[in-house]
């Protein structure tokens, strides 16, 4: 008899692909799944799709969690949970019908605690049957292609699952799966590839166990908790197959206006350090890359706001300043972490750090006047 799989979908004005989403996990070729939609208090017709698709199905368990975040959302949805195994799929993503047999057999194969695989992207005009990048690459977590001549690991392939179905057989046999330690998964594909995506991986609920995610990170959550489970001892398996299909929104968080939410990932990437520290000290430096790199990226979602919303978040400017000159402070940490930006990033830093104004200027005017 199959184990339970629970699939959380967190749902926020998601009339629209919602229905498309679901139907993709209810076409698993896995037997037994259930799906846990989580409305975040939804303004358009998400409650009407999620109503008839529970008329449609008969396994599908929703709840209200009345527009709080993403974090509220994918918490509520844990503690609903009935299945060994759990997984996330957003509300406007699709996975393809093999996605949790696969996944599932990673985990027998190889006895990890986490699952992964890659993705492929896809828009409203490709549909989400696009094929994606070419088949000799991998997506990285920030849409970049990796070639699959660096998707290494140092971890031990499994001798496979002798209950999966042929089909997933046949998958596993072209992308076999990799298994990682806690430390060489944070240093190859948190920090390596930047594989710090919580969804695309299939869970044991029982190593997850009470870790849920930081509700006062609202930008890089996906990324602390994963960490946070690193440091519990989590061994993860990657395989390169292309289950998830990741919706590319072009209103996506990352290209809106600065909002005070952006703030969060500063502190986010505080805390994934110290918690990368604990797991294996010599990932500080590319934890404080990271750490940098979000500093300037807040700073530049600052930098385009016009002069009278500068003012009103001046308190913000302030924060972002007083991190890059922490950081910059001579400590070998910090010179290490700023040794692995690019150049331009290594300028940007410097410039901001020694003349905040003239940065938040230049940036503005490059953004709109160039």
């Amino acid at each position: 008899m199959a184990e339970k799989i629970s699939v959380i979908v967190p749902a926020y004005n998601a009339g629209k692909q919602l229905e498309r989403c679901v139907n993709s996990i209810e076409a698993q070729t896995y037997p037994d799944v259930e799906v846990i939609i989580v409305d975040d208090g939804s303004k358009d017709n998400t409650g009407d799709v999620i109503r008839a698709l529970q008329e449609k199905y008969g396994n599908i368990v929703t709840v209200n969690t009345g527009d709080r975040d993403i974090c509220v959302t994918r918490n509520a949805g844990l503690s609903l949970v009935t299945g060994k195994y759990f997984a996330f799929v957003d509300a406007d993503d699709y996975v393809r019908p093999e996605l949790l047999e696969v996944l599932h057999a990673v985990l027998q194969e190889t006895k990890a605690d986490v699952a992964g695989c890659s993705f492929y992207s896809w828009t409203e005009e490709t549909g989400p049957d696009a094929e994606g990048a070419s088949k000799s690459e991998e997506m990285g977590a920030d849409g970049s292609s990796i070639s699959r001549s660096e998707v290494t690991g140092s971890g031990v392939e499994g001798a496979g699952d002798a209950d999966a179905s042929p089909t997933v057989k046949a998958l596993l046999s072209q992308h076999p799966a990799v298994k990682y330690t806690p430390e060489a998964y944070l240093r190859e594909q948190v920090f390596g590839k930047n594989n710090s995506r919580c969804w695309s991986k299939l869970y044991r609920r029982e190593a997850v166990g009470d870790l849920d995610f930081d509700e006062e990170t609202l930008v890089g959550e996906d990324l602390l908790f994963l960490v946070k489970l690193l440091g519990r001892g989590a061994v993860i398996a990657e395989t390169d197959y292309k289950g998830y299909g990741y919706f590319t929104n072009p209103g996506g968080a990352m290209l809106r206006p600065f909002s005070r939410r952006y703030m969060t990932q500063i502190g986010c990437w505080e805390k994934v350090r110290a918690e990368a520290e604990k797991i294996d000290a010599a990932t500080a430096p590319s934890a404080t890359r990271g750490l940098l790199m979000a500093i300037m990226l807040t700073a530049g979602k600052l930098a385009e706001l016009d002069r009278a919303k500068k003012k009103e978040n001046q308190d913000c400017i302030r924060v972002c300043h007083d991190a890059i000159c922490r950081e910059l402070d001579g400590s070998e940490r910090g010179r290490k972490g700023f040794s692995l930006l690019s150049p331009g990033y290594r300028l940007k830093c410097r410039l901001f750090k020694n003349f905040p104004k003239l940065y938040l200027g230049l940036y503005h005017f490059h953004k709109y006047f160039s």
